[in-house]
């Protein structure tokens, strides 16, 4: 799907983890790969950007880094997949037939998004530009020997979403209304499968909002792990029983440790020596929370390799 849309000049792929408006990490992790600004873009000689989404909220630049990735995908230099901020965006943006925002206006949902709206205010009819782009991202990319999609590959929901875009309303309203198809498929592709924790069990993500349910390793089957192994990113305060029967893969589907490469990012994993986790590689290092920006170097290699990766600056290993 979608594959249509690379160039056949492409001789790699450079895959870049969640920006979310930080502009100075990603200019310098393009430099360090190789691009440079020609005819108004960053361009590479030989190789082609792909964006894993999460462009927008959090950082200090939240324009120039749409500015930025917009033109490069403009001018054939890059692709991009849409992320949950730029989901949640459109439907904070939008209202149903009953005039009820898609996504409440709620102080958590303006809070989350402040740095975009703040980005924009004396710019307004260019927030509606970016917002009209948002619409035409796609939800995925499968270009035969590896796939991108922010949070959870999952084929079944795959399925479902399978050539829609934004730009469908009908689609849009359903992938708002909780309960629907549509709905399930967009919550586990662009935010992933969570399972419930046992009653009286929570921890603080790194907004520090509590969670009764934890983000899973999806390519795993969870039958005999703990809630803590289960956990993606790994949540040593869990706890060690195991998890529920039904909290197993009814979600989602497990992805085959034959399939392809899939790259992510959406984790918000700690600013570790990257790595991948069997076939599939996040590239989502915390640039918003003291992290770092991460890519990793695709040349259709046979397997992942540590090496591939590059970050922007070199990180603070946490043990």
């Amino acid at each position: 799907m979608l594959s249509d849309l690379v160039e056949g000049d492409a001789t790699g792929y450079d895959l870049i983890g969640d920006v979310h408006g930080h502009c100075d990490e990603l200019e310098r992790l393009l430099v360090k790969l190789g691009y440079r600004i020609e005819g108004g873009s960053y361009r590479h000689e030989s190789r082609k950007a792909i964006f894993v989404g999460d462009l927008i909220d959090r950082g200090p630049r939240v324009r120039d880094t749409l500015k930025l990735v917009k033109a490069m995908h403009d001018r054939g230099a890059a692709l991009v997949v849409l992320g949950n901020h730029e989901y949640n965006a459109v439907c904070y943006c939008t209202a149903d037939d009953s005039g009820d925002w898609l996504r409440p206006h709620s102080e958590k949902n303006q809070k989350q998004f402040q740095a975009t709206l703040d980005a924009f205010v004396n710019n307004p009819g260019e927030w509606e530009a970016y917002l009209d782009w948002f619409l035409d991202l796609p939800l995925y990319l499968d270009l035969g020997a590896f796939r991108v999609v922010h949070a959870c590959w999952s084929q079944r929901h795959i399925e479902t979403v399978s050539r829609r875009t934004l730009r469908d309303l009908e689609f849009l309203l359903r992938s708002a209304e909780e309960g629907s198809p549509e709905y399930g498929a967009v919550e586990v592709l662009l935010k992933g499968p969570e399972v419930s924790l046992p009653e009286g069990s929570s921890y603080r993500d790194k907004d520090g909002h509590l969670r009764t349910k934890a983000r899973v390793k999806w390519w795993l089957s969870l039958r005999g792990l703990s809630y803590r192994e289960a956990s993606f990113p790994e949540q040593c305060s869990l706890p060690d029983a195991l998890v529920a029967e039904e909290g197993t893969e009814s979600q989602w589907d497990v992805y085959p440790a034959s399939a392809p490469p899939v790259f992510v990012g959406h984790y918000w994993l700690p600013p570790r020596d990257p790595k991948p986790y069997g076939n599939v590689v996040c590239l989502d290092y915390s640039v918003a929370k003291g992290g770092f920006l991460a890519a990793y170097r695709w040349n259709a290699e046979e397997g992942l390799d540590d090496g591939r990766f590059v970050v922007e600056s070199t990180p603070d290993i946490a043990t």
